[in-house]
């Protein structure tokens, strides 16, 4: 209970003389807020403290954990995204591009090759005729490549040096010869070729080595 005492003027008859002042005391019960289970404690208004209200605790925000990102670290992101695409682009162009050379080195020893076989088949000589121009390579009957047993063309993208010598004849029995000489070549023939768009580390040149005795050897 919480006692208070109110003066007042009053006068009261048989007891005090008028014009005296004496005190009422009032007795006021004290009944606990039902929103609060815990005395108030701190300053704050009295009639705050009267009618059982608590301030409501200010707002905090949130920590770090729950903190969300920023412009600027979105950007960080965005920007190490973009690089980390163009690396991984960049690399795989460049592995279709060495893909592609080494597909068409492959292609062009089959076919230097399969040349001896052409005269067996023939039971002649044959000629390989290199045309830079065209950028190709055929297997034929004549030096004038009027009747092509077979060819083989190169796509833009590749740097192909030919031989030497453009015309080249192999007989039934193998043998090189440049053109209609009938002295058998002495000194082997390199047919290089490259990526002209890629750089020497990732895709290397390639060079053909035709022996006299019709052997075709790779090397990079």
């Amino acid at each position: 209970m919480n006692l208070h005492y109110l003066p007042t003027s009053i006068s009261l008859r048989g007891h005090c003389p008028p014009g005296r002042t004496g005190y009422i005391f009032v007795i006021m019960s004290h009944q606990p807020s039902l929103h609060r289970r815990t005395p108030i404690q701190g300053t704050g208004s009295r009639a705050a403290i009267m009618q059982g209200e608590m301030a409501s605790p200010p707002l905090q925000g949130p920590t770090g954990a729950q903190r969300g990102m920023t412009l600027v670290e979105i950007l960080v992101v965005v920007v190490l995204i973009g690089v980390a695409a163009l690396i991984a682009l960049s690399n795989l162009q460049t592995l279709q591009k060495r893909f592609q050379l080494e597909s068409n080195v492959r292609e062009l020893t089959a076919f230097l090759n399969d040349v001896p076989n052409h005269a067996r088949e023939q039971n002649a000589s044959v000629f390989l005729v290199w045309d830079g121009t065209a950028r190709a390579f055929s297997t034929a009957t004549d030096s004038a490549a009027s009747n092509v047993l077979d060819s083989l063309n190169f796509p833009q993208e590749l740097t192909v040096t030919g031989p030497g010598a453009s015309i080249l004849r192999c007989d039934v029995y193998g043998r090189t010869f440049i053109g209609a000489s009938t002295v058998m070549m002495t000194a082997s023939q390199t047919v290089s070729i490259t990526h002209r768009d890629t750089p020497e580390a990732s895709a290397p040149t390639y060079d053909l080595t035709l022996s006299p005795l019709w052997a075709v050897g790779v090397s990079r």
